[in-house]
Protein backbone atom coordinates (compact mmCIF):
# COMPACT_ATOMS: atom_id res chain seq x y z
CA UNK A 1 0.00 0.00 0.00
CA UNK A 2 1.79 3.27 -0.94
CA UNK A 3 0.30 6.63 1.23
CA UNK A 4 0.17 9.60 -0.99
CA UNK A 5 -0.28 12.96 0.73
CA UNK A 6 -1.79 16.47 -0.11
CA UNK A 7 -0.20 19.19 1.19
CA UNK A 8 -2.22 21.67 -0.14
CA UNK A 9 -6.24 21.60 1.21
CA UNK A 10 -7.06 24.64 -0.20
CA UNK A 11 -6.34 23.55 -3.95
CA UNK A 12 -8.13 20.71 -2.88
CA UNK A 13 -10.81 21.68 -1.51
CA UNK A 14 -10.79 24.66 -5.41
CA UNK A 15 -11.26 21.27 -7.25
CA UNK A 16 -14.14 19.85 -4.75
CA UNK A 17 -15.64 22.99 -5.02
CA UNK A 18 -15.54 23.01 -9.21
CA UNK A 19 -16.23 19.34 -9.46
CA UNK A 20 -19.41 20.31 -7.01
CA UNK A 21 -20.39 23.19 -9.44
CA UNK A 22 -20.64 21.15 -12.88
CA UNK A 23 -23.31 19.93 -14.23
CA UNK A 24 -21.40 17.28 -16.36
CA UNK A 25 -18.59 15.45 -15.72
CA UNK A 26 -15.83 13.75 -18.07
CA UNK A 27 -16.51 10.24 -18.55
CA UNK A 28 -13.82 7.81 -16.73
CA UNK A 29 -11.96 4.78 -18.38
CA UNK A 30 -15.02 2.77 -17.52
CA UNK A 31 -17.53 4.89 -19.52
CA UNK A 32 -19.28 6.72 -16.60
CA UNK A 33 -19.74 10.83 -16.00
CA UNK A 34 -19.55 10.78 -12.16
CA UNK A 35 -18.60 13.72 -10.11
CA UNK A 36 -15.50 13.28 -8.30
CA UNK A 37 -12.14 14.07 -8.14
CA UNK A 38 -10.16 12.09 -10.00
CA UNK A 39 -6.83 10.41 -8.54
CA UNK A 40 -4.52 10.34 -11.67
CA UNK A 41 -1.22 8.33 -12.12
CA UNK A 42 0.79 9.75 -15.40
CA UNK A 43 2.53 12.00 -15.66
CA UNK A 44 2.98 12.26 -11.73
CA UNK A 45 0.16 11.20 -9.23
CA UNK A 46 -2.48 14.10 -9.14
CA UNK A 47 -6.00 14.74 -8.41
CA UNK A 48 -8.14 16.84 -10.92
CA UNK A 49 -11.60 17.64 -11.08
CA UNK A 50 -13.94 15.51 -13.01
CA UNK A 51 -16.55 18.80 -13.99
CA UNK A 52 -16.85 19.59 -17.33
CA UNK A 53 -15.88 22.82 -18.38
CA UNK A 54 -12.54 22.21 -16.86
CA UNK A 55 -10.91 24.04 -14.01
CA UNK A 56 -8.18 26.20 -15.88
CA UNK A 57 -4.54 26.34 -14.90
CA UNK A 58 -3.95 30.25 -14.54
CA UNK A 59 -1.00 29.36 -16.59
CA UNK A 60 -2.03 27.31 -19.23
CA UNK A 61 -6.08 27.80 -19.51
CA UNK A 62 -6.05 25.07 -22.61
CA UNK A 63 -5.05 22.48 -19.39
CA UNK A 64 -6.89 21.31 -16.17
CA UNK A 65 -6.03 22.35 -13.11
CA UNK A 66 -4.47 19.60 -10.96
CA UNK A 67 -2.69 18.80 -7.31
CA UNK A 68 0.11 17.15 -7.24
CA UNK A 69 0.77 14.57 -4.58
CA UNK A 70 3.94 15.22 -2.77
CA UNK A 71 6.80 14.23 -4.17
CA UNK A 72 5.21 13.39 -7.58
CA UNK A 73 5.27 16.51 -9.52
CA UNK A 74 7.90 16.15 -12.49
CA UNK A 75 8.13 19.83 -12.83
CA UNK A 76 9.94 20.18 -9.54
CA UNK A 77 10.24 16.79 -8.25
CA UNK A 78 13.45 14.86 -9.75
CA UNK A 79 12.74 11.77 -8.40
CA UNK A 80 8.66 11.60 -8.75
CA UNK A 81 8.65 8.80 -11.55
CA UNK A 82 10.34 6.30 -9.02
CA UNK A 83 8.18 8.16 -6.35
CA UNK A 84 5.60 7.74 -8.20
CA UNK A 85 5.96 3.84 -9.30
CA UNK A 86 6.91 2.99 -5.83
CA UNK A 87 3.83 4.73 -4.74
CA UNK A 88 1.04 3.74 -6.68
CA UNK A 89 2.42 1.02 -9.34
CA UNK A 90 4.25 1.70 -12.67
CA UNK A 91 0.97 1.32 -14.97
CA UNK A 92 -0.93 4.71 -15.36
CA UNK A 93 -4.63 5.06 -14.70
CA UNK A 94 -7.24 7.50 -13.17
CA UNK A 95 -9.94 6.74 -10.32
CA UNK A 96 -12.55 9.02 -9.75
CA UNK A 97 -13.04 9.58 -5.89
CA UNK A 98 -17.13 10.67 -5.28
CA UNK A 99 -17.77 13.63 -4.14
CA UNK A 100 -19.30 12.20 -1.28
CA UNK A 101 -15.86 10.88 0.05
CA UNK A 102 -14.47 14.73 -0.36
CA UNK A 103 -17.71 15.87 1.13
CA UNK A 104 -16.72 13.53 4.39
CA UNK A 105 -12.88 14.34 4.31
CA UNK A 106 -13.39 18.46 4.03
CA UNK A 107 -16.37 18.20 7.32
CA UNK A 108 -13.81 16.63 9.17
CA UNK A 109 -11.58 19.48 8.49
CA UNK A 110 -13.46 21.78 9.42
CA UNK A 111 -14.73 20.74 12.01
CA UNK A 112 -11.91 19.04 13.76
CA UNK A 113 -8.32 20.90 12.27
CA UNK A 114 -6.49 19.13 9.40
CA UNK A 115 -3.29 20.95 7.81
CA UNK A 116 -2.92 17.52 5.05
CA UNK A 117 -4.93 15.18 3.11
CA UNK A 118 -4.23 11.49 2.44
CA UNK A 119 -4.81 8.72 0.07
CA UNK A 120 -3.48 5.34 1.41
CA UNK A 121 -4.31 2.86 -1.64
CA UNK A 122 -3.85 -0.86 -2.52
CA UNK A 123 -4.91 -3.14 -5.58
CA UNK A 124 -7.91 -3.25 -3.55
CA UNK A 125 -8.94 -0.11 -2.30
CA UNK A 126 -8.43 3.79 -2.33
CA UNK A 127 -8.99 5.51 1.45
CA UNK A 128 -9.43 8.94 1.74
CA UNK A 129 -8.07 10.40 5.28
CA UNK A 130 -6.90 13.74 7.12
CA UNK A 131 -3.46 14.48 8.35
CA UNK A 132 -3.42 16.96 11.26
CA UNK A 133 -0.81 18.46 13.96
CA UNK A 134 1.08 15.17 14.33
CA UNK A 135 -1.89 12.96 14.82
CA UNK A 136 -2.47 9.63 13.27
CA UNK A 137 -4.13 9.74 9.83
CA UNK A 138 -8.32 9.57 10.88
CA UNK A 139 -9.89 7.95 7.96
CA UNK A 140 -12.87 9.34 6.50
CA UNK A 141 -13.99 7.01 3.80
CA UNK A 142 -12.74 4.39 1.68
CA UNK A 143 -13.57 3.60 -2.22
CA UNK A 144 -13.50 -0.11 -2.93
CA UNK A 145 -14.44 0.12 -6.30
CA UNK A 146 -11.58 0.74 -8.12
CA UNK A 147 -10.36 -0.37 -11.80
CA UNK A 148 -9.50 -4.08 -12.19
CA UNK A 149 -6.19 -3.30 -14.53
CA UNK A 150 -4.88 -0.93 -11.84
CA UNK A 151 -1.30 -2.60 -10.66
CA UNK A 152 -0.26 -1.44 -7.74
CA UNK A 153 3.47 -3.50 -7.17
Amino acid sequence: MGRLVFDDIAAVRELYDHASKCVHHRKSYEGEAEAGLWLVHDHGVYLMSSGIPHLEREDKPESSKVVYARFCNPNIDGESWETARRLVGGDDFAENIPLETWMGAFFFIDKKGGDKIVIDISAQSIEVGVLGHGKPPTPTAVVTSMADDIDID
